[in-house]
This record gives C-alpha cells, structure tokens and sequence, in this order.
C-alpha cells in the first residue's frame, strides 16, 4: 500500500481503486489506520464519482471520526461532494460528528442507537469515541460525579467500574471520579520575572520630566 501512496501521478490511476478499497476493509478488520490511503481513495472518488463506493466511503468517515481531535473526518469531509453529504448514512455520520465536536455526548448516545448497526461494523468505533470523550473531560474537569461519566460514555451502570478500572490514573473518590492532572485541568501559574536595567527606563523618565 506504501507504493501506492507515493506512485505520484498514478495515484490518479482509477485502477488503483480496488486496491484502496480493500485496504479500507483491511484497516476496519485489524482496527489499523492509515490517512494517505485513504485521502488518495477519495481524491479517486472525486475524479470517478460513478466508481464510489458508498459502503467504503461511511467506513472511511467513521475510521476518520475515531481519530478525534485530530480533524481527520473534516480532512475527508473536503474530498465528499455537499449533495452525497446529505444522503444516507452519510447525514447521519455528519450529524453525530457535530455531536461530538460540539460536546454533545447525551446527545450523542442517544443517537447512536438508531445507527448502532453501521456504527458497530467497524470495530473499535465505540472505544474510540469513548478515549476521545475522555480527553475532552480529562482537558476540563479535576473531578466529575461518577454518574456524569455514566452519561457522557454511554455506559450502564454495572458497566462503569470496568471503564473506571481501565482508565490510567483515574482514581475514585467518594462519589467523584479524580481525573489524572495535565496542563489543561491543572493550570499552572508561572512566575515572570523581568529585569530592566537603569538605562533602559531613563528615556521614559527623561519624557516625564520635558
């Protein structure tokens, strides 16, 4: 896949189609990723938009929307005409995207089990979302109610010791969950210190004094 990557002006090759497409199938069922690829795939499917594949297109999406808050869905939303947007489930995928770019989550969940069938076609999307989530809490809050962590993952309740169990550095609290410190949660002041020397404030004192 490599080569096709960096074939230069054959990367235009429809040709090459069959070959990105199930690369795409092979990064859904090893839950690997690769970017370029599938930039190129769809680059393709702008030239060759009877060649789409709208099957390979929404597992391109979501693949790209678990790599959140990297903006690789926006990268890929570029490559996908405005009207194919608005088809199914191409609609759906953008309107849970805003979701959760907007820090949407009840929300989120809440629609997620309509499409729960194409959602779960590619494996690892739930966990992805879920780590995703995670940032964004970890980034805003020093402490949060263990039922707000229920809510905003989507979990059950019998579920949540288990996601609490597996997350690093995330420790329990009464009924408050303590989220690991970082630069975002855990501000910290520093101290500035600058020295002016006299020769540079005689100028200011000079035009005090005129």
């Amino acid at each position: 896949m490599e080569q096709i990557i960096t074939c230069g002006a054959d990367r235009y090759n429809p040709e090459l189609l069959p070959k990105l497409e199930a690369h795409v199938e092979e990064q859904v069922q090893s839950q690997t990723y690769n970017l370029e690829a599938n930039l190129c795939l769809l680059r393709l499917y702008q030239f060759y938009p009877e060649r789409g594949n709208a099957r390979v297109l929404s597992q391109v999406l979501l693949k790209g929307l678990m790599q959140l808050p990297n903006p690789d869905c926006d990268l890929y939303l570029h490559l996908v005409p405005e009207r194919v947007q608005q088809e199914e489930p191409f609609s759906t995928i953008l309107n849970l995207a805003s979701m959760l770019n907007g820090a949407r989550f009840r929300e989120f969940w809440q629609a997620y089990g309509p499409a729960a069938e194409m959602l779960d076609s590619v494996p690892g999307f739930k966990e992805g979302v879920r780590s995703y989530i995670m940032h964004v809490v970890g980034s805003t809050y020093q402490n949060v109610p263990s039922n707000v962590i229920e809510e905003v993952m989507g979990l059950a309740s019998a579920e949540v010791p288990a996601f609490i169990a597996s997350q690093p550095g995330l420790t329990v609290n009464g009924d408050l969950l303590q989220l690991p410190a970082n630069e975002d949660n855990h501000p910290v002041a520093k101290n500035s210190v600058e020295s002016i020397s006299f020769h540079q404030i005689v100028p200011c004192l000079a035009l005090g004094l005129s």
